[in-house]
């Protein structure tokens, strides 16, 4: 079973966060580190982060003997469809491929 985690999104709101434009403000690179950070900090684990590039659907990962959590990013900007269709056809099979213990976009 895979578990999709938005926390992270709620995390930022609660934050008094909300008016902040992080699509302008940071680099897309800047933008998955700042998730990474906030996921390590929240489960106290660590997450190894990737470059640039044809990531597989990994932004960030974790794995011990009995977990493999993925953390992905995604910088949309104020387009949910767009989203949810990407998320439904392009990163839901590479989720299922990598069979992850648990999945935070």
């Amino acid at each position: 079973m895979i578990i999709i985690d938005i926390s992270v999104i709620n995390i930022l709101w609660r934050k008094k966060m909300r008016n902040y434009n992080f699509h302008d403000l940071l680099e897309p690179l800047e933008f998955q580190d700042l998730i990474c950070d906030i996921v390590q900090i929240r489960d106290n684990i660590f997450i190894e982060t990737y470059k640039e590039g044809r990531d597989l659907g990994i932004d960030g990962l974790y794995t011990d003997s009995n977990k493999k959590i993925i953390v992905q990013a995604k910088r949309y900007k104020q387009d949910f469809k767009k989203l949810y269709h990407d998320l439904r056809y392009i990163e839901l099979p590479k989720v299922r491929k990598l069979n992850p213990t648990r999945y935070i976009i």
